[in-house]
């Protein structure tokens, strides 16, 4: 992967998520939220230097970043759901299992994924995505980027960048 940054807003470069597969690394970019207020709301979901924080600062919105800390690799589950690994190899986890309020930690190992490193990427129709948690919550803006509403109408929306496409079966 090369360093640059890329740009927001290429509608080419996104997949439609019932494409994604396992392990293809994605940006996922913030693209605003469904109330009012959030519409025009744009950055990155950042995972704090690239991922291992024990929490509740684990996850964060920027503008810029380095590759390796914008990086996702989805690795989808048995059930249709995604974990959502960092650059080092952990996976993302909600706290809690994403109660309300809760924020993320990335330090869980990849044999260790329970529901609470389970996430559903609910389509919203408009090439974005919102992200759900095993228990219902979305992930929202709080104090922080937190676990924090039930209500999709209070989600963040999400578009996911194609950054490195994972290899696809042989023979």
């Amino acid at each position: 992967r090369s360093g640059k940054l890329p740009s927001l807003g290429s509608e080419d470069e996104f997949f439609d998520h019932k494409r994604f597969g396992t392990g293809s690394t994605y940006g996922i970019q913030i693209w605003g939220g469904n109330a009012s207020d959030e519409e025009a709301l744009r950055g990155w979901l950042f995972a704090n230097v690239g991922g291992g924080n024990p929490g509740p600062g684990a996850l964060w919105l920027t503008e810029e970043g380095e590759i390796d800390e914008i990086s996702w690799t989805l690795l989808k589950q048995s059930d249709g759901t995604y974990a959502m690994q960092t650059a080092n190899g952990t996976v993302l986890t909600a706290i809690d299992g994403g109660a309300p309020g809760a924020g993320f930690r990335s330090d869980t190992a990849v044999d260790a994924i329970g529901d609470a490193e389970r996430f559903a990427l609910i389509d919203n129709g408009d090439l974005t995505v919102c992200i759900r948690t095993s228990v219902g919550t979305y992930i929202s803006l709080g104090s922080g980027i937190v676990a924090g509403v039930s209500d999709i109408s209070r989600a963040l929306r999400f578009r996911l960048q194609l950054f490195e496409l994972a290899a696809g079966p042989t023979g």
